[in-house]
């Protein structure tokens, strides 16, 4: 064999081998960070972290949103021990949720006592008050607040009466969800009870500086923001270096979330159409990269 027959022999195997190790190669971890509350967090990285094919995604967690119970929450008191005065109990969270039974337990309430009050959740908070064996649950076509007020619409409810447990807001500005709740409430002539269940403020991690950093060197391709006040938590802890946004990708739960979040001064580049659960939010994340990699 001569030499130019040996060299390009060696060409052609080396080309081979290039195009083998290039289709070899692991797919592109795309770096989400996730900034929802820890009782949604684990849930949601869950759902990131099992993403594989083309597009893989490696969720981030860190939690913007810090919730704390109340202990020995009077207000509640006031639904728990007058439950034939309300019609309907909205818990607007998982929290909330909690928070309601927690007291119940606390004041020795028996769960078949609370079972013929009808209740309103949202999306999947509807299963998880399931799991307490609640079963009388206000069906919603729309997973929102809306969703809940528009299906009570329908319904004749002259001078009924019904109670909501929210969060109370320390150190951020309340988002407008909530109010907006209960003035649609009131719009369809409700006498509406507010019930502060539980606490939500800024969580102030260690993991913080770090993130930051990943941030500002531009690793981390996508935000996931499930509230707007995740949005206006990050916001205040990068202060004035609000620029290291303009590079990454803000990714929205639903309309609620994306519109506080422009009003905040960010632009998000997506929103889940699907906000019934986070694995509609999580296949909105991969099409986006699947495309964006096209």
């Amino acid at each position: 064999m001569n030499g130019t027959k040996i060299s390009a022999l060696f060409i052609a195997i080396f080309s081979f081998l290039n195009i083998s190790c290039a289709g070899s190669k692991s797919p592109k971890a795309y770096k989400i960070l996730i900034t929802a509350p820890t009782i949604y967090n684990s849930r949601l990285s869950h759902l990131i972290d099992q993403t594989e094919g083309k597009i893989r995604c490696k969720a981030i967690e860190l939690p913007m949103i810090e919730t704390n119970l109340i202990e020995n929450n009077t207000a509640i008191d006031r639904v728990l021990l007058h439950l034939n005065d309300y019609s309907w109990i909205a818990l607007t969270s998982r929290n909330a949720i909690k928070a309601y039974f927690q007291r119940a337990d606390e004041l020795g309430l028996k769960r078949t006592n609370l079972k013929n009050q009808t209740y309103c959740a949202i999306g999947k908070d509807q299963d998880y008050l399931k799991s307490f064996g609640m079963n009388k649950i206000l069906t919603n076509t729309e997973p929102s607040p809306q969703g809940i007020v528009n299906t009570l619409k329908g319904i004749p409810h002259t001078a009924k009466h019904i109670a909501v447990l929210c969060p109370q807001v320390i150190g951020l500005t309340e988002p407008n969800v909530v109010p907006n709740f209960l003035d649609s409430l009131r719009s369809i002539k409700l006498q509406v009870t507010r019930i502060n269940a539980y606490t939500t403020s800024i969580h102030h991690s260690e993991k913080t500086k770090r993130v930051m950093k990943e941030l500002e060197n531009g690793s981390i391709d996508m935000i996931a923001f499930t509230s707007s006040a995740e949005v206006e938590g990050l916001l205040s802890i990068i202060h004035k270096k609000k620029s290291i946004l303009k590079n990454v990708n803000i990714a929205c739960f639903g309309p609620y979330t994306r519109d506080n979040a422009i009003r905040l001064g960010l632009h998000p580049c997506l929103t889940s159409s699907n906000f019934s659960s986070f694995d509609h939010y999580v296949k909105a994340i991969t099409n986006f990269f699947n495309k964006e990699s096209i």
